[in-house]
């Protein structure tokens, strides 16, 4: 008798029996749900330049293969244990793969009919994801929701997904929900190349894109011109120059960042502090169309967490002598700033996401039947070119 009162005291979240249906309160929900924050690959090294050592983040298929809400979890599924698999930092361009986790413990099937992500703090300006990643279809809302009686309320950032539908009681497993992409705060454009006897006169315009962002120690090198710069939020900075002409190809320039981003989209409460809303990273709305919350940091740390590490964008090469340099035409073409990858690259994400999605796929339904009841741009013109990173 004292144990069970022990659990009662000291945890809330257990009762005998998953009754949400009937009260919509969440402190007797069942259905458990956690996510993560993984990496694939990084970024190659090509455009964009990186310091490796500097970057931080499990790989999305070993989680997938070898983790579950079991891991991720404890205090009965509803603490979301910070440090696994809730950071990635990496340079732009990096894809940080959301992955979702759950868990059918009410003695019944639930049907999930949706699931949000919070990609804020309640107070958005105390973190916002949506300032360092390229999600989209984003709506800034309050979600309520019942907890002990109680009338809770968790606000800010939040991307919505369908739900998974009717799960049967014991069910559990994991899949790839999204995947964003680390943004660049850059936009760099080459935007004249006049040669001119024995020398070569460039013209690039540096834009700081970010809204938030004061980019400070930005430096720009190309063989003999070096020059260091910041820029306030949507600055710009035309860099006008001019090199010894010693033969028709002239090796790439780089714009180097050493400017570092980090925000975490939840911040955990109190052991036992079940009604700190801010510490929830993940709601599904279930049969009844109530909210309940899951995956519950705590202690009082910062989880689920994107970071942008310093790094240097490179262009390419500028041929003298290509008729894509001399010649005339309006084509702007525009090659990878953040999120954006040269067709190569591209066409290798794409398969892999249809292998990931597959593998996800037969490994959630094998999960389930297992544990059933249990910016470079181009603009050409004559004697003038126009890139940009």
């Amino acid at each position: 008798m004292l144990s069970v009162l022990f659990l009662f005291l000291f945890n809330p979240l257990i009762v005998f029996a998953d009754d949400f249906n009937i009260q919509g309160d969440s402190s007797s929900n069942w259905f458990f749900q956690a996510t993560a924050f993984t990496v694939e690959e990084f970024p190659k090294q090509e455009v964009v330049l990186y310091d490796e050592t500097q970057t931080l983040g499990d790989n999305t298929s070993s989680v997938l293969n070898g983790k579950s809400i079991f891991s991720l979890t404890n205090m009965g599924y509803t603490r979301r244990i910070p440090g696994i698999a809730d950071k990635v930092y990496g340079p732009p361009g990096t894809r940080v793969d959301v992955l979702y986790f759950y868990q059918n413990n009410t003695g019944h099937s639930v049907d999930i009919k949706e699931i949000a992500i919070p990609l804020s703090r309640s107070i958005v300006l105390n973190g916002d994801l949506t300032k360092i990643i390229n999600a989209n279809e984003v709506v800034e809302e309050n979600i309520g929701f019942l907890f002990s009686g109680n009338n809770l309320t968790r606000g800010g950032k939040y991307k919505h997904y369908d739900g998974m539908g009717s799960v049967t009681n014991g069910a559990g497993g994991g899949f790839l929900l999204d995947s964003w992409y680390i943004q660049n705060p850059l936009d760099v454009e080459l935007l004249e190349v006049d040669k001119d006897s024995d020398r070569v006169n460039l013209k690039v315009k540096i834009k700081n894109v970010s809204d938030d962002e004061y980019l400070t120690n930005l430096n720009f090198k190309h063989k003999t011109h070096e020059e260091s710069f910041a820029l306030l939020p949507k600055e710009e900075k035309y860099i006008e120059y001019s090199l010894e002409y010693d033969g028709d190809t002239l090796e790439p320039f780089i714009v180097s960042n050493p400017n570092v981003k980090e925000i975490c989209s939840v911040l955990g409460g109190n052991y036992y502090q079940w009604t700190y809303t801010d510490s929830i990273s993940v709601f599904a709305k279930r049969e009844n169309g109530k909210w309940v919350g899951g995956g519950y940091v705590q202690p009082v740390i910062e989880s689920l967490c994107i970071k942008r590490i310093g790094y240097v964008l490179k262009s390419e090469e500028i041929d003298l002598a290509s008729e894509d340099v001399l010649s005339v035409t309006d084509s702007i073409k525009k090659l990878p700033q953040t999120n954006r990858y040269p067709g190569l690259l591209l066409s290798s994400f794409v398969v892999l996401d249809l292998f990931l999605w597959y593998a996800f796929l037969r490994r959630k339904h094998k999960y389930e039947n297992k544990n059933n009841n249990t910016g470079l741009c181009t603009k050409s013109r004559k004697n003038a070119r126009k890139r940009g990173l």
